[in-house]
């Protein structure tokens, strides 16, 4: 991800588990590109492969500065190292 903020990749996706049913989840991000001037794109899927009624997925995308991106790969950062539980957004 951070190659991807140094415009070293045009596009970088992450993906855990696997988009199928013979799997207990899926959540994949993909960080593009969108424009030359700094705006980037992030299209997240995630669903909790659960039995219904407590099926849950989504699909959506944001359009963000690459500066709100590097705030974002911090908290994710400090999150993967267990600095911190959580967090309540992405971008402020």
């Amino acid at each position: 991800m951070k190659r991807f903020l140094t415009f070293q990749q045009n596009e970088f996706t992450r993906t855990s588990g696997a988009d199928n049913d013979k799997i207990t989840h899926f959540l994949s991000f993909r960080f593009f590109m969108h424009n030359k001037t700094g705006t980037v794109g992030i299209e997240i899927i995630a669903d909790n492969k659960s039995e219904k009624p407590y099926w849950m997925r989504t699909n959506f995308f944001i359009l963000t500065e690459l500066g709100q991106a590097d705030d974002f790969v911090k908290k994710l950062e400090r999150l993967i190292q267990e600095e911190i539980t959580e967090f309540e957004g992405m971008f402020q």
